[in-house]
């Protein structure tokens, strides 16, 4: 139903799969993909109902032929293979010149519609399913004649070396230490003793006592896998198993290992990326339990009963189908309070007359069932209801007041709102806030925010160009930059503070924590306590430099937020580099 995918966007529940697959470049690709896939069916179409255009297939079969090898290149393996079955299927009508052929032309074009829908699925989902794709590939090759792939072909591990994953219920491969029965603190302290050495280690080169220490953090997640044998616990053992040989760790590295320091108290959900990433890194570790741990995340796979819902967004409604639903309901909704509005105006008109007119809402009580109707199929049965609502109220009206009116607009916004949820639940990438005030209307939520983004953004300009002039100013001369202070840069922390706070409303919290912190390090440390201008000092160049990196950082990141974009970690990543280099000076 499409409710569902709705309610799974508001509140998403725990992942059925995750995946370390990078999501960015098939967002900066999918417009191109679109084009291609919309043109290769206007071509198909135009063949159809003319053999004579036949010279448009080969043009299509060569840009399908092109675009599997883009999704090879991404290792977006099943579309790669979809694409290659298309291009051969249009090449084939090509050579033929035969337009009588339906089967084959009917299968090609719900392939294209199924290329769309998957690429909207991966992006919406933000994982993959290769199988999806098997029944529409085999269909194409069958009708070709070329033999059937199995699902190995399209496995997403065996074609990427395991550098790319999917894990299948996440949730049911992860067991807190705490519900095991085990020492949870002497299994905690262990782990981190060796942590410390792994995090600080600028060598290979180990004294016995450190490499003792990451002996026993091993030792400590062998423990732990031995007692619940699941696949995180089996990971973390692997992992560990021979780190003292790839020391030192490279930042991602690092990352993986303290996000396993964490799942020692539980303190993320499962269904974090870097639980794909930290199997992945396993599985590619040489050894026996290596090859035990590839055993098992083959054969973890999805229910029948899981890969069935997933089936659903391949052949339910796509992005232009909910857009075009939301469009005309928010149509139907603005043309109601029209009508109630004009009755009451026309009323107000004829105030004091001897007839005064008495309003009649019959068109928009009619307009209001209508859209009852509209949502109670859709299945979202608290809109329905709230329409419902409604016009029982309005048929108690004679001349409403302001409260009636305001009842009206409140169940109206009910409405409003699930729609909304609607469109964007198949919008990739789209921000959708939890609503904790079912009284807060969403599309006046969502204006703040892009407002708000606007608006950080404009502030952040300002900043690096006023920082950049000042680093001009120091790098041109030797005198004292403080003597001509510019006045955005006396107020820099306060800017800052301002900043953050924003970055807090967005939900943006560590770029919210960074800015804040570069906003205390900086009011302490590198202004004037008396008139706040910069300390004349050798940090002073590298620090502003560091700070507008960690700037430009977060403006990448709001401009993600702006235009549906998923947020990148490198970004960040650097960010957070350069904030220690400022946190160090």
């Amino acid at each position: 139903m499409i409710s569902s995918a709705s309610s799974q966007r508001l509140a998403p529940p725990q992942a059925i799969s995750i995946t370390n697959f990078d999501l960015s470049a098939l967002y900066l690709l999918r417009p191109e993909i679109q084009i291609i896939l919309d043109n290769c069916e206007k071509h198909l179409s135009e063949f159809y109902n003319d053999k004579a255009q036949a010279p448009l297939l080969l043009d299509s079969a060569a840009m399908l032929a092109q675009l599997g090898s883009v999704f090879k290149l991404i290792s977006l393996y099943g579309s790669s293979e979809l694409a290659h079955a298309l291009s051969a299927g249009f090449k084939y009508l090509y050579d033929h010149g035969d337009n009588s052929k339906k089967a084959l032309i009917l299968s090609l074009l719900e392939a294209i519609m199924i290329q769309a829908r998957y690429v909207e699925f991966v992006l919406l989902q933000e994982t993959l399913e290769p199988s999806l794709l098997l029944p529409i590939i085999n269909k194409i090759n069958g009708l070709l004649g070329h033999s059937l792939i199995s699902e190995t072909a399209v496995s997403v591990e065996g074609l990427s070396g395991y550098r790319h994953i999917i894990l299948a219920n996440p949730a049911k491969n992860f067991q807190p230490v705490d519900k095991l029965g085990l020492n949870h603190e002497l299994l905690t302290t262990a782990y981190r003793a060796g942590l410390a050495v792994v995090l600080s280690a600028k060598t290979s080169k180990l004294t016995d006592s450190e490499r003792d220490k990451i002996s026993a953090m091993h030792q400590a997640c062998t423990v732990i896998a031995d007692q619940s044998d699941s696949l995180f616990w089996r990971a973390a053992q692997v992992a560990t198993q021979h780190l003292a040989e790839l020391l030192p760790l490279q930042p991602a590295q690092k990352r993986l290992f303290i996000f396993i320091d964490q799942q020692f108290n539980t303190d993320l959900p499962t269904d974090n990326r870097r639980f794909a990433e930290l199997v992945s890194f396993a599985c590619l570790q040489p050894g026996e339990l290596a090859g035990r741990l590839r055993q098992q995340v083959t054969a973890n796979k999805l229910s029948d009963s899981q890969l069935k819902q997933f089936k659903q967004f391949l052949h339910g409604p796509d992005q232009k189908i909910t857009g075009t639903i939301y469009t005309l309901i928010q149509q139907q909704i603005n043309d109601i309070k029209a009508d109630i509005d004009a009755q009451i105006n026309v009323s107000l008109s004829a105030d004091g007359s001897e007839q005064p007119v008495v309003p009649k809402f019959h068109s928009a009580t009619d307009k209001l069932a209508q859209l009852a109707s509209v949502f109670q199929l859709l299945n979202l049965p608290k809109a329905a209801q709230s329409l419902k609502n409604s016009i029982h109220e309005i048929g108690k009206w004679h001349l409403p007041n302001d409260e009636q009116l305001d009842i009206l607009l409140s169940q109206l916004m009910v409405a409003e709102n699930a729609a909304i949820g609607l469109s964007k639940a198949h919008i990739p990438g789209a921000a959708m806030q939890r609503i904790n005030n079912a009284n807060i209307s969403i599309y006046q939520l969502d204006t703040a925010y892009q407002q708000l983004i606007k608006q950080s953004r404009r502030v952040i300009s300002q900043l690096e160009q006023a920082i950049g002039e000042y680093l001009d100013s120091l790098y041109a001369s030797n005198t004292d930059a403080s003597v001509q202070p510019q006045s955005l840069l006396q107020q820099i922390p306060a800017t800052l503070k301002q900043l953050a706070g924003a970055l807090q409303f967005l939900a943006l919290s560590d770029a919210a924590n960074m800015i804040n912190r570069l906003r205390l390090q900086l009011d302490e440390s590198l202004y004037i306590d008396d008139n706040k201008h910069p300390k004349k000092q050798e940090q002073t160049y590298d620090t502003f430099a560091n700070l507008a990196t960690v700037l430009l950082a977060i403006d990448h990141q709001l401009s993600a937020r702006q235009q549906n974009y998923p947020i990148g970690q490198y970004a960040m990543q650097v960010a957070n580099s350069s904030l220690a280099k400022v946190l160090a000076a």
